[in-house]
């Protein structure tokens, strides 16, 4: 995630790169999943084929744009602490709409990237000033 943001910094039309992406992406995910069919058939259903789509196509192309569109204007470090919060974001979401499970595990590894964050920023503000 780093690697692509780091090389999609300077993308003029994040659509197009997101896209060119996901259809690489596609083009060598489908012998890979060719393959997995064939050595154990699942049964695919339009509705699951859907949700799939919408949910890995879809949802994950308009971050992705949304995300390429605010990186020019984050420096590095900031984009990097942006990244390390995105999981505890999710969670959070989850826990809050989908009255997913808050536990001790949940907690205390949000805690650990929430304290590494808080490092990043205490050690880069001493630096400065």
């Amino acid at each position: 995630w780093g690697v692509y943001s780091l090389l999609g910094r300077g993308v003029r039309d994040p659509v197009a790169a997101i896209g060119s992406s996901f259809v690489r992406g596609t083009l060598l995910a489908l012998p890979i999943c060719a393959l997995l069919l064939l050595r154990e058939p699942a049964r695919l259903e339009t509705n699951g084929i859907l949700l799939a789509v919408t949910s890995g196509a879809v949802t994950s192309g308009l971050g992705y744009v949304l995300w390429y569109s605010v990186l020019p204007h984050l420096g590095t470090t900031r984009a990097s602490v942006l990244q390390l919060a995105v999981p505890v974001i999710a969670a959070a979401a989850g826990a809050l709409f989908l009255q997913e499970p808050v536990t001790l595990r949940l907690v205390a590894a949000s805690a650990t990237i929430i304290g590494g964050i808080a490092i990043v920023i205490a050690t880069r503000s001493q630096s400065r000033g």
